[in-house]
């Protein structure tokens, strides 16, 4: 039996690139040192200043900054809060980015495979996720990275729900890596999860978010747990879709057009 060289790379950047302990190690530091000026400045940002009014309406009566600062140091995953950190680390990585930030080998493996003439595939990733890699010198643009335009979008309220119910699961728990896939796939399943496609169609999101958080919001309600703002995570979408929407495309198509090309059939997982 012959094996055929591959055509095309198909990997995961989010955990695969990165040692574990970077987002406690380096990102949530720089996050917390840039709190007090990122709250202060927030009159000058919509996006900014939407995250700030849902975390005054989920904990009333206390500061933002103390609930953002309690948040970080226990390391919550409220919808606001990851905003916000997007936000930063964005900042980080394209000014200064941590000569840590992957692992050792990955920028001479995509270098080779790119030599190669390999195109590389990804089923997840997130703006912070390309400007790491950006910032390790790697030329990542949409002709070298395609996301699958029908791919679900993974929101903090997915982590935050999967996050809940693995803890209030004492006896027999998961085991779930607590990174919101599962709630995700459920609605999927359920066809009101929102798909990189949408994001192409703005006007189409409000109805969309709202069908969404009408099952999700009862969920919370039923765990006790703040309702989330249709506004504040509309706000938060359209704030990280000009980093992720080039990316789109017909991944499929892409790669059965490079496996073609080389003579070879591709198995795709989706």
């Amino acid at each position: 039996m012959s094996t055929l060289p591959p055509a095309a790379i198909l990997t995961s950047v989010e955990g695969a690139t990165t040692p574990p302990g970077f987002p406690r190690d380096v990102l949530a530091p720089f996050f917390r040192a840039r709190l007090p000026e990122l709250v202060g400045g927030a009159e000058g940002d919509p996006a900014v200043a939407a995250a700030l009014d849902e975390v005054a309406r989920m904990v009333p009566g206390q500061p933002v900054l103390t609930t953002l600062l309690h948040w970080v140091d226990q390391g919550a995953a409220t919808a606001p809060l990851q905003s916000l950190q997007d936000r930063v680390w964005q900042d980080l990585f394209a000014r200064h980015p941590p000569d840590t930030a992957i692992y050792a080998d990955v920028p001479a493996c995509l270098r080779l495979w790119a030599r190669m003439g390999l195109r590389l595939y990804a089923f997840s990733t997130v703006p912070a996720e390309v400007a790491r890699l950006k910032g390790q010198g790697l030329d990542i643009n949409p002709e070298n990275l395609v996301i699958a335009e029908n791919a679900v979008l993974i929101l903090p309220l997915h982590r935050e729900l999967d996050e809940s119910r693995e803890s209030a699961n004492s006896v027999a728990r998961l085991g779930t890596t607590k990174r919101g896939i599962g709630p995700a796939y459920e609605d999927k399943v359920g066809r009101r999860a929102l798909r990189l496609v949408d994001l192409k169609d703005p006007a189409s999101l409000p109805a969309k978010i709202e069908r969404l958080l009408a099952h999700h919001n009862a969920l919370r309600r039923g765990m006790g747990a703040e309702e989330i703002c249709e506004k504040t995570l509309l706000a938060a979408i359209i704030e990280i879709t000009p980093a992720i929407l080039p990316f789109a495309g017909s991944a499929w198509w892409r790669a059965d057009h490079q496996s073609v090309v080389h003579s070879q059939t591709l198995p795709i997982m989706s």
